[in-house]
């Protein structure tokens, strides 16, 4: 009888480990299913937090740029350099 048991158990193990496993590979598959779902949304409200932000943000850099234009500013302190002629 003692014989026996032991084929059984010799010839179980791999059967029960490989059962072992792919329950765990399934549920390994899911859960990261779930992240990636999770992921993939909060990506998708920084992004939208982002464009709505640049397009509400973005009108205002236009009006900077266009009083830049109308009203340029000299330079009050330091000194140029031009780059053609430090080669030179």
């Amino acid at each position: 009888m003692n014989t026996f048991l032991n084929q059984l158990k010799n010839s179980l193990a791999p059967i029960l480990g490989l059962v072992v496993f792919c329950a765990l590979f399934i549920i390994g598959i899911f859960v990261f299913s779930y992240v990636l779902i999770f992921a993939a949304l909060a990506g998708l409200v920084l992004f939208c937090i982002g464009f709505v932000r640049f397009k509400l943000f973005q009108r205002e850099v236009r009006k900077q740029e266009q009083f830049m234009q109308k009203n340029p500013q000299k330079p009050t302190q330091g000194r140029v350099i031009d780059y053609e002629d430090i080669d030179k």
